[in-house]
């Protein structure tokens, strides 16, 4: 992928857990594979984009919890000492060309089982407002026009994500943190010959 499309980024926000581990504490097989599932596939888009690839999770821009909310059954609800934000929201832009919002997940359940709905939109202004709107939502409310650059982009906001992670939770700016793979890797759990779609 690196070799075939050299100019090739990506900008990815996921949620730090699935809502059900994250609130609900869950530690089932299809929680743990479901994770496994995830933690695969980003290891693969990881290894097509390398330095091209940004991946950050939001978390609330408010000051660290007190101890009592930090114990081990709240782990996978913050992230670097604050609550996560959950990303609900399924919206990919393809540059200028193309974007997608939509009900669906990208897991085979979504896609083989489950009924869901979605919108393309390929009028250049449609997609240049939503992807504008969508990226700024996360950035801090002063960053320059560069965060909106497809070649400055991912250095931009990866160095806003570190720089977040570095701070105390109140001197933090915008949502973006750096997304936590070792989570995930550590909890998922591959279960052989469950279904795709069972997750």
């Amino acid at each position: 992928m690196q070799q075939r499309h050299p100019d090739l980024s990506l900008i990815l926000i996921l949620p730090a857990a699935p809502d059900d581990v994250a609130f609900d504490q869950r530690r089932g097989l299809d929680a743990r594979f479901g994770e496994a599932r995830q933690a695969r596939a980003l290891r693969l888009i990881r290894k097509a984009f390398g330095p091209r690839l940004f991946v950050g999770s939001p978390a609330q821009p408010r000051h660290a919890l007190p101890d009592g909310e930090t114990g081990p059954e709240a782990a996978r609800s913050r992230l670097h000492g604050v609550h996560m934000v959950y990303v609900h929201a399924k919206v990919s832009v393809f540059d200028l060309d193309g974007a997608i919002v939509s009900s669906a997940n990208l897991n085979s359940r979504s896609f083989r089982w489950d009924t869901e709905a979605g919108v393309y939109l390929t009028a250049r202004n449609d997609v240049f407002e939503l992807r504008h709107r969508v990226m700024a939502h996360w950035l801090p409310a002063d960053v320059g026009p560069e965060a909106f650059e497809d070649t400055k982009a991912v250095k931009v906001w990866t160095a806003i994500a570190r720089r977040n992670a570095s701070l105390p939770p109140a001197q933090r700016q915008g949502y973006l943190l750096p997304h936590d793979f070792a989570a995930a890797e550590a909890f998922g759990l591959d279960v052989p010959l469950l279904p795709e779609e069972f997750v």
